[in-house]
């Protein structure tokens, strides 16, 4: 699907993609831009001295540009599975399980993208230092996004958390996203602090 379809999809009153399938549309975006900013790096012999650290950077960025195109569809299909829950009959006396199980899975997709942009900062941290300067602002816009995406994770983690029955695993999921959702702000802050300085 091009980026044009997916947003006429979007755009449409088709229940999917949504807000989850964006947020990890946007982060795949993030990466691959930071993915730029170090094959732009390379080669370049004022960052020779570098050159080894930013190959592992570029392989970890391309196995995380993946796995956010997959959750693109794991989050498409997460939702799909719970409006089909809420559409057992009432009566039934599986459709409250049945409810809880596919809020906890639509919960756990955004927790994912969470888990795996915490792990990614440390690529814009050390672009930030290491990667190429005159490509400084693209590791911010990169940083930027990331924040934004970690932030949107969290709504549509509280969104599904909110309708649980569970209250003790609802809070637990709560807990362990805003944990890794303040990392992820605490860090991108730094990031983005040390860029603006730089190029003040």
């Amino acid at each position: 699907m091009t980026i044009k379809e997916f947003n006429e999809k979007l755009s449409s009153s088709s229940p999917t993609p949504g807000g989850g399938a964006v947020t990890s549309l946007i982060s795949s975006i993030a990466i691959s831009l930071s993915l730029m900013v170090a094959n732009l790096t390379l080669g370049k012999k004022i960052y020779q001295e570098n050159e080894k650290e930013i190959i592992l950077i570029k392989k970890d960025a391309e196995k995380y540009k993946k796995v956010f195109y997959n959750l693109i569809n794991k989050d498409e299909e997460a939702y799909l599975e719970l409006l089909k829950s809420y559409k057992i009959p009432k009566d039934n006396i599986n459709r409250d399980k049945n409810i809880e199980e596919s809020l906890i899975k639509a919960a756990l997709v955004p927790l994912e993208v969470l888990t795996n942009i915490k792990n990614i900062i440390y690529i814009l941290e050390t672009l930030m230092i290491k990667g190429n300067k005159l490509l400084i602002s693209d590791v911010a816009i990169a940083t930027f996004i990331f924040k934004s995406a970690a932030e949107c994770s969290l709504m549509n983690i509280y969104i599904n958390t909110k309708s649980m029955k569970n209250i003790i695993k609802a809070k637990k999921i709560n807990k362990e996203a805003d944990k890794l959702t303040t990392n992820i702000i605490k860090r991108t802050n730094i990031i983005l602090n040390n860029i603006k300085k730089e190029l003040l």
